[in-house]
């Protein structure tokens, strides 16, 4: 391997890895910098790991239900992620949009989440049913677990949406690896009065 592209590989791993413990920083409430935080960064990459290597797996448990057609499914890169929308297929997906609000798009907007300021990407519409969902391995990794909340009428119930997805990543943050960093600074930058 060429010296420039193992330097390009290094820097890459570095930045995914700075993302990574900055976006953590906000859900544990933590120093970016904390062996907390570098511990769980250590999980998310195992997990993802495992992912890249692993087939689907038989969905075992359902937490919650939505008995109301959605119009657009909020997620997130957390668990079984790829596997997500075919398990929403049939009784929930029912030709849905689903928006993955940790990647880059252009409906990317700035607002709170975890308690900061974040760029997330949330529905462009004047208004929609919307549910949130995840589907996240189970311990041993033999099979998964559908989180569904909703239904949540767009915007006017936005909060109590987003409060759904940062419980859904709470619960769950040792298998979320989303794709960028969410914020523009660690949280003891932006929120150090809370952060020490």
């Amino acid at each position: 391997m060429s010296t420039l592209r193992k330097v390009a590989r290094r820097w890459f791993n570095a930045s995914v890895d700075d993302s990574l413990l900055l976006n953590l920083s906000y859900v544990l409430h933590e120093r970016s910098d904390s062996a907390a935080v570098r511990a769980l960064a250590a999980g998310c990459r195992s997990h993802a790991a495992w992912l890249n290597q692993s087939s689907t797996l038989p969905i075992a448990t359902v937490e919650g239900a939505i008995d109301t057609a959605i119009d657009i499914w909020l997620i997130a890169t957390i668990g079984l992620h790829r596997d997500l929308p075919d398990a929403l297929q049939g009784a929930y997906a029912q030709n849905a949009e689903i928006l993955r609000i940790d990647e880059p798009s252009a409906s990317m907007t700035t607002t709170s989440f975890f308690r900061a300021d974040a760029a997330i990407s949330l529905p462009v519409v004047a208004s929609a049913t919307v549910g949130v969902a995840g589907l996240v391995a189970r311990p041993g990794r033999t099979d998964a677990h559908l989180v569904i909340a909703g239904p949540f009428q767009w915007p006017n119930q936005q909060r109590a949406a987003i409060r759904a997805l940062e419980r859904l990543i709470q619960q769950h943050v040792d298998q979320w690896m989303p794709p960028h960093a969410l914020w523009q600074a660690p949280a003891e930058k932006l929120l150090p009065g809370e952060v020490a």
